[in-house]
């Protein structure tokens, strides 16, 4: 407590404030007044007590006042305390307990996230999509096993999920598919398939065809967890696989990170390396004259103009932003 708040110091202050009044005014009694009466010594006497008095009342009173609204509130707030820290701490125990396992299994399935791998459904995978494309900025890249059917049949709402209130003109999306494999498709499931493609053609996603025994060569030699990635923009890269029963299991990993544990290389270095081989070999996948299925072939600056915007994407410089796998 400072001085002038104790009650010793609010009493000095109080008299300071008389004295002061009192000499003030009898100076300027002095001053105006040089001839006086014993009733004018009388009334002035009276009047500079008074207002002596007064000023000395207010100091205190307002001290008091000040000092009984503080403690009132102090006293008001510490009973609060008393009952609220106690309250505070029986609940604190009680849902301590209570969450204690379920904090455990939620750590645990953060560290498998940016370890080994978590499992996860296909609902808790369309939540993760759903956050993936939440920034709605930034170039998307993302590399996908499936024929559009069975993309279609995972992923029901993943293209409006990409492309719902997002500029995804420039984002790329490459099948690690056949061209067998996508004819058949296109053969037993054509509205679906060309919706596929007319949905990546109309929102301006580059939709590539890439042989997956080249895909399989390339991870492997860039020593990539997976084949299936999403890049998200210059931050972090999303692996996953299908595994049975509409499960999955994803990993996260920075880009910064070292690609193994000791190793001086980057991820972002082999995530560049994989998709710039990829890039190489990937045909468009289009429609022909008479709606036929076409993997057009692209030309030399075509290519290479692809492959500046992968590299761009990636670019730790790079504006931040999402990009995801499918």
């Amino acid at each position: 407590m400072n001085w002038h708040e104790s009650w010793s110091g609010r009493f000095t202050l109080a008299i300071l404030g008389f004295a002061i009044a009192h000499v003030g005014v009898g100076l300027a009694v002095e001053h105006y007044l040089p001839d006086q009466s014993f009733i004018n010594i009388v009334v002035i006497g009276i009047a500079q007590a008074a207002i002596s008095l007064t000023v000395a009342f207010v100091i205190l009173t307002w001290h008091a006042t000040v000092l009984w609204r503080e403690g009132k509130i102090l006293y008001d707030h510490g009973v609060a305390i008393g009952k609220g820290v106690g309250g505070r701490r029986r609940v604190k125990r009680s849902i301590l307990a209570f969450l204690h396992p379920r904090l455990d299994a939620h750590l645990k399935d953060a560290q498998k996230l940016f370890g080994e791998g978590l499992p996860i459904t296909k609902n808790e995978l369309a939540d993760l999509i759903t956050a993936a494309f939440s920034s709605r900025s930034g170039t998307y890249i993302g590399t996908d096993k499936n024929v559009p059917s069975e993309f279609f049949r995972l992923y029901p709402l993943y293209l409006q999920r990409q492309t719902r209130g997002r500029d995804s003109r420039g984002d790329f999306r490459f099948l690690l598919a056949t061209a067998a494999d996508l004819q058949a498709d296109y053969t037993a499931n054509t509205a679906n398939f060309r919706e596929f493609v007319s949905a990546h053609e109309t929102s301006g996603i580059k939709l590539l065809q890439v042989d997956p025994a080249r895909a399989q060569r390339m991870h492997e030699t860039v020593r990539l967890p997976a084949e299936e990635i999403g890049v998200y923009g210059n931050d972090y890269v999303v692996f996953f696989s299908h595994s049975t029963n509409d499960h999955f299991v994803i990993s996260i990993r920075l880009l910064e990170q070292p690609l193994q544990r000791g190793s001086p290389d980057k991820l972002r270095e082999a995530v560049e390396l994989y998709l710039a081989d990829l890039n190489e070999d990937a045909r468009e996948i289009t429609f022909g004259h008479g709606g036929n299925l076409l993997l057009r072939e692209r030309e030399t600056d075509e290519k290479s103009n692809d492959r500046a915007r992968l590299t761009g994407a990636l670019d730790r410089k790079a504006k931040r932003g999402a990009v995801h796998a499918s």
